[in-house]
C-alpha cells in the first residue's frame, strides 16, 4: 500500500469529493444556462409554428381563389367564343343587307327624293323617317333647295 496511514486516505477521499463537487457546480451552470437559452428560444419556436400555420392557411385560400379564377376563365372564354360567332354572324348579315341595297342610289335622286316629299308637305322629320336618314341631312338637302332657289 501506498499512504501507511488512514489520514492520508481520509484527504485523498476528501480532494476527490471536492473535485466532484466543482464538476457538480460546474455541470449545474452549464445547465441552468442551457436551460435559458431553451426558454428564449421556445417562444420563438412557438410563434415559428404558428407563422407556419397562417402561411398554410394562407396558401389554402390562395389555392382556393387560383380555382375560382381558374373557373372565371373558363366562363369568358366560352364567352368571348360566342361573342365572335356572333359578330362573324354580324358581320355577314351586314354584308348581305350592304349588298342588297341598292348601290344606284347617289345623292342626287335622294335630294330628289328629300324635295319632292317636301313638296308634298310633309315635315323634316317625317321626310327623315321615311327615307330612313338622318334629320340633319334632310335639313341639309331642304337647305340647299331653299339656296337653289333664290
Amino acid at each position: 500500500m501506498f499512504f501507511k496511514n488512514m489520514e492520508y486516505w481520509v484527504l485523498a477521499q476528501m480532494g476527490l469529493e471536492l473535485v466532484l463537487i466543482v464538476f457538480i457546480v460546474y455541470f449545474l451552470i452549464k445547465v441552468r444556462s442551457v436551460s435559458r437559452m431553451m426558454a428564449a428560444s421556445s417562444p420563438g419556436d412557438q410563434s415559428a409554428g404558428e407563422e407556419m400555420t397562417k402561411l398554410s392557411a394562407g396558401l389554402a385560400d390562395l389555392e382556393e381563389q387560383r380555382g375560382a379564377l381558374e373557373d372565371l376563365l373558363g366562363e369568358l372564354t366560352k364567352k368571348t367564343s360566342y361573342l365572335q360567332k356572333q359578330l362573324t354572324l354580324l358581320e355577314a348579315n351586314a354584308q348581305r343587307h350592304s349588298v342588297a341595297a341598292p348601290s344606284g342610289n347617289s345623292g342626287a335622286p335622294l335630294r330628289a327624293q328629300v324635295e319632292r316629299l317636301y313638296r308634298q308637305g310633309f315635315p323634316p322629320e317625317e321626310i327623315a323617317r321615311r327615307l330612313q336618314m338622318n334629320l340633319a341631312e334632310v335639313k341639309v338637302a331642304l337647305d340647299l333647295l331653299r339656296v337653289q332657289a333664290e
